[in-house]
């Protein structure tokens, strides 16, 4: 009797091994069959690939990057450390999501209109900035400075400007992506408001936003005689202590004052 009890406990045992083994064989055979379907499925994927290569593209504002074999896919950071050199990419047409799989395994799904760039065939996007159109000396995007406080600026650039053939222009922001870098975006909308090409190419463009907590000068190439080095101390010791008490209309014109002693 106990040797009959025994041989029904081992062949439970052995039941119960196969049902397990065959749950965990249809798993990975419905796994295999997901990524079968959207990977290799060319008729419905919009793209699909094997990420080759993850770097930061410092030539385009230190932008997240993951390169494909035909695609360059710019993200933004918050999931691009979670995905891995090897793991498939896909794309479905009409869906708003991409599926990551790593060794045929599905392992996140994001959504795309939000943490990726639009793709163009091999085109490289970069994520959309938005750059203000210049509206004159004092550029206030951000309503930082009361109209008076405008005013009193916007007069002592213009006299400044007339008797020394300087300009200085000041721009205040709402805010830029943060994975963005602030110096290098000041640069670009200086590019874009062609200071150097005005004025004979003399000209400083002090920009800062209040929400990202960042300031940053940029020069143009005919400023010869205010080095880099006036440049930090005038940032230092000029604007950002009154911008850490939260007063920048008193930081912009102690600013706007060590450019003007400093810049012959």
């Amino acid at each position: 009797m106990g040797f009959l009890n025994q041989n029904k406990y081992k062949l439970l045992i052995a039941v119960t091994i196969i049902s397990i083994m065959f749950f965990l064989a249809k798993r990975l055979h419905v796994n295999d069959n997901f990524y079968n379907r959207m990977f290799e499925d060319r008729k419905n994927e919009h793209y699909s690939g094997i990420i080759e290569k993850k770097y930061i593209d410092n030539e385009e504002h230190n932008i997240p990057q993951l390169k494909l074999k035909d695609t360059i896919l710019s993200m933004e950071t918050e999931f691009w450390n979670k995905l891995s050199v090897g793991d498939s990419i896909v794309k479905i047409k009409g869906e708003d999501y991409i599926s990551v799989f790593s060794n045929k395994k599905l392992k996140i799904v994001l959504d795309y209109s939000k943490y990726f760039n639009e793709l163009s065939g091999k085109k490289i996007n970069k994520p959309s900035i938005f750059y203000p159109n210049q509206q004159g000396l004092i550029n206030d995007f951000d309503s930082i400075f009361t109209n008076d406080q405008k005013d009193e600026l916007s007069q002592m650039l213009l006299d400044y400007n007339i008797k020394s053939k300087n300009k200085i222009i000041i721009a205040s922001l709402d805010s830029i992506p943060t994975d963005i870098n602030f110096q290098v975006y000041a640069e670009d909308l200086g590019r874009r408001w062609k200071i150097e090409q005005n004025n004979q190419g003399r000209t400083i463009l002090i920009v800062f936003s209040k929400r990202n907590r960042k300031v940053a000068l940029t020069k143009t190439n005919a400023v010869v005689n205010l080095s880099e080095d006036n440049i930090k101390s005038i940032v230092s010791k000029e604007i950002l202590p009154d911008f850490k008490r939260d007063n920048y209309y008193l930081g912009i014109k102690k600013g706007i004052l060590g450019i003007m002693n400093k810049w012959n």
